[in-house]
């Protein structure tokens, strides 16, 4: 099994697009701090539960990752706390990154770390059978015309292209 820290981005897309209460079928473990989920996911709607009920663990920072924290935010100024909390998770425990933050996925793989996406998500979720290609294709379709989403386009063509020729 996978250990993932994810930051809100990824989680918020498949918020957005209904898609969260999958992430519980992956064969994999998604955890996020207990400042991201303050700070970005916890909101008075149905759909906190859903990401409660998705999200396997929560994890409070150490010391140690908690001086990792505001070492990253004196480097890197334009990441939030909740950015920082992420990649201090990252780097004590050696984990992959879960996110969608150009910055943030700069700063992990310059660390040495894998980098996964809201695209390799759903990339699971159709390996998997988990989401029917229909359903991902119409999902992938609405990102590609959403200003809020800030996927490559290039790589959601693409994925819309092969399923469409799949079709």
């Amino acid at each position: 099994m996978k250990v993932l820290v994810s930051d809100s981005s990824v989680l918020i897309d498949l918020l957005r697009y209904r898609l969260i209460g999958l992430l519980a079928r992956l064969p994999h473990e998604f955890i996020v701090s207990d400042i991201t989920l303050a700070v970005e996911l916890i909101r008075d709607d149905d759909q906190t539960t859903d990401l409660l009920e998705a999200i396997l663990r929560v994890e409070s920072l150490t010391s140690d990752e908690m001086s990792l924290l505001e070492d990253f935010g004196m480097r890197f100024p334009p990441l939030s706390v909740p950015d920082c909390a992420a990649l201090a998770l990252v780097e004590s425990r050696g984990l992959p990154l879960l996110a969608g933050d150009a910055l943030m996925r700069e700063v992990a793989r310059g660390l040495g770390h894998e980098v996964r996406g809201t695209l390799w998500i759903i990339d699971e979720y159709l390996q998997r059978n988990i989401v029917a290609a229909d359903v991902i294709l119409k999902v992938l379709r609405r990102m590609y015309k959403d200003p809020r989403i800030r996927l490559p386009h290039s790589e959601i063509g693409k994925r819309i292209k092969k399923l469409e020729d799949q079709q």
